[in-house]
């Protein structure tokens, strides 16, 4: 199987749409210059230079300077490592290198002439993985708790539905599986899941409990919270979650394959250091919000 983003020979777009209805599935910015007349998205991986010139011209333009080089001399700062300096960038790089990582073992694995229709199936949900957390990624980096763990919810479906479909050999009881009732295969193989999947289906179903989080109270008056910076750390800590199961999914389903490769130590070993790197920002997440006396769930 191959990665196709929804454009290209392969879904048979014409030009006229893909003009007017342009994706932009794989963009993830994360830094902005935000205080500008006309706000410019970044990544935070973009060169330093880059961000000064950018950051120069937009100056230049909005205070009608004529000289780029001259605003850029003395009116903007040399730019710090985002990469260095930011802890949510460190996380989320880990992640979407455990993902790619995760995606070419399973690629890797489905290079093969008899695999049964649940097979087939499994390894298309899989695949899909990485896609889903880029998306999750996105609303993390918004903030937005509720909207972000419906997607969070969607994959842990996904990995108890690929436990309950892979070794089913008949089309037909395949197409009858359902993913909310496959949650006990997933449970086998992280019995934490259950746990997991209960605060995301809270949060997702509007319950009291999760809902009145996103209300605020000051002196007898009542706010609406769409966004927060603790919501953020906490999807953060959802997405190493669901990174880990996603890992023991793949792990305990093929165990036998990936035991027969001619890379199988290394893979083995680069399994051991994503768990202990997932292990240790997780604990480091959690006191951020310690520290900043928020309620911490036990079940992400």
């Amino acid at each position: 199987m191959s990665r196709y983003q929804g454009t290209g020979d392969f879904l048979q777009e014409v030009e006229p749409i893909t003009r007017l209805y342009p994706l932009f599935p794989s963009l993830d910015f994360d830094s902005a210059f935000v205080n500008a007349a006309w706000p410019i998205a970044l990544c935070s991986s973009y060169p330093a230079e880059l961000k000064e010139r950018l950051l120069a011209a937009l100056i230049s333009l909005q205070f009608g300077l004529k000289s780029v080089d001259y605003t850029r001399k003395n009116y903007v700062h040399e730019f710090e490592d985002e990469e260095a300096s930011r802890e949510d960038v460190k996380i989320a790089s880990f992640l979407k290198e455990s993902h790619s990582f995760l995606y070419l073992l399973v690629e890797e694995l489905t290079h093969h002439e008899d695999g049964t229709v649940g097979r087939i199936l499994a390894e298309f949900a899989l695949l899909r993985q990485e896609f889903s957390f880029l998306q999750l990624l996105a609303i993390a980096n918004r903030g937005a708790l509720f909207e972000g763990l419906v997607v969070a919810r969607m994959q842990i479906e996904q990995l108890a539905w690929i436990c309950a479909v892979d070794r089913e050999p008949d089309p037909e009881k395949a197409r009858r599986i359902q993913a909310q009732s496959s949650l006990s295969k997933l449970k086998r193989i992280e019995p934490r899941v259950g746990k997991l999947y209960g605060y995301l289906s809270d949060h997702a179903h509007w319950s009291y409990g999760a809902h009145v989080r996103a209300l605020l109270s000051k002196d007898e008056r009542l706010g609406v919270l769409f966004a927060s910076v603790y919501h953020k750390i906490e999807l953060y800590m959802v997405m190493l979650s669901i990174c880990e199961v996603q890992m023991k999914v793949i792990f305990n389903i093929r165990a036998s394959e990936i035991g027969a490769l001619a890379q199988a130590e290394q893979y083995e070993q680069r399994r051991k250091t994503i768990a202990r790197e997932i292990e240790a920002f997780h604990k480091m997440l959690k006191s951020r919000l310690v520290n900043v006396k928020q309620e911490v769930s036990q079940d992400i």
